[in-house]
């Protein structure tokens, strides 16, 4: 019997488990608790070095093109990744979830650190005490506005494609 549960922990140990009531090893992974929590954590780390280096990029390549009078850049991701969330929400419901983990790389990680929130707050509350209103108001109804848009336009687009 001592051996027995030595074969059964070693498979286990493998990532299989045992259906005890069938007596069978039963298909596929099975990841304890505490591996999975770091999967996502690691899923969300690496979504979120992807994000923050595209919104880099946007920072970059935004500047270039139109200096830093206006913050160009964080309407951008922040239109952007409405339009992405719109598609993917779009995509998870005509096509099923994916993974916790590629939902955490993607949604949390990815999109997380590609948008801010609080970046919009700061510019907007910059242009309003430089006496920048009509580039403020511009600012604030447009990146709201616009955002809703691009999430809306990301969804028709699944539909769509997928009717």
């Amino acid at each position: 019997k001592s051996m027995m549960r030595q074969k059964n922990l070693k498979k286990k140990q493998l990532g299989f488990d045992i259906d005890k009531k069938n007596k069978k090893k039963v298909i596929g992974l099975i990841w304890p608790k505490r591996i999975r929590n770091m999967l996502m954590w690691l899923s969300v780390a690496a979504g979120g070095a992807v994000g923050a280096v595209l919104r880099y990029g946007v920072n970059i390549a935004s500047t270039a093109l139109w200096g830093l009078n206006f913050p160009i850049a964080t309407m951008i991701v922040n239109i952007l990744g409405s339009f992405i969330l719109g598609t993917l929400a779009g995509v998870f419901a005509h096509y099923g979830q994916p993974s916790h983990e590629m939902r955490g790389f993607i949604v949390t990680g990815m999109l997380g650190a590609f948008t801010t929130f609080s970046t919009f707050s700061l510019d907007s509350v910059t242009l309003f005490e430089r006496g920048a209103y009509s580039a403020f108001a511009f600012y604030l109804i447009g990146s709201v506005t616009f955002g809703l848009i691009a999430f809306l336009c990301g969804q028709h687009l699944i539909k769509v494609i997928h009717p």
